[in-house]
């Protein structure tokens, strides 16, 4: 099982109490730290849009490792869960990835972050977002926009299960609902 953690997290903190379930069941855990995270070089956050393509490569990482036989479970929490279904998505998925857990996705990196600017501040998207989302490109090389896990759900040709509490403060449901129905 191919882990990824949420937003301003690291691996070993979001994956330690799951560590033991896993576990008890028979996998072999991979548990790394995104881009900007923890232990992990980088200074620009992916939103799952960067993320993608490291774990294309950890996927990799681990075929290598365990034989063409081996399966991979991709689980993401939160950021995590939107980078693994943007993984999923992505059309040189390796065969030995079987399934997807994505416990409370966003549906957008633009469309968390209009709803993180309201709930938190009260402040509209324009003009900061836009702003924040220039710098971005400019700096980390990718638009929030570009993170469009909604957009993208519909390629994914492996069983994915959608988890999404409605006590969630952070993600808002509905976007599990509207990424669980694409």
């Amino acid at each position: 099982a191919l882990m990824s953690h949420g937003y301003r997290c690291n691996g070993l903190r979001e994956w330690g109490l799951y560590a033991d379930f896993y576990h008890r069941r028979g996998y072999q855990l991979m548990i790394p730290d995104h881009r900007a995270h923890g232990e992990s070089e980088g200074r620009y956050i992916g939103f799952g849009w960067l993320d993608r393509k490291d774990l294309l490569c950890w996927c990799k990482a681990l075929r290598e490792r365990f034989g063409e036989d081996c399966e991979i479970l991709l689980h993401g929490i939160s950021m995590g869960a939107a980078a693994v279904l943007l993984t999923g998505s992505e059309e040189e998925l390796p065969a030995q990835v079987k399934g997807i857990v994505a416990d409370c996705s966003f549906t957008s990196a633009w469309e968390e972050a209009c709803y993180r600017m309201r709930a938190d501040y009260h402040l509209p998207p324009f003009p900061l977002l836009y702003g924040a989302d220039l710098v971005c490109r400019l700096r980390a090389g990718y638009s929030l926009k570009q993170a469009d896990v909604l957009g993208r759900v519909g390629r994914i040709q492996v069983p994915v299960l959608f988890l999404h509490g409605d006590a969630d403060t952070y993600v808002p449901t509905e976007m599990g609902y509207r990424l669980y129905e694409a």
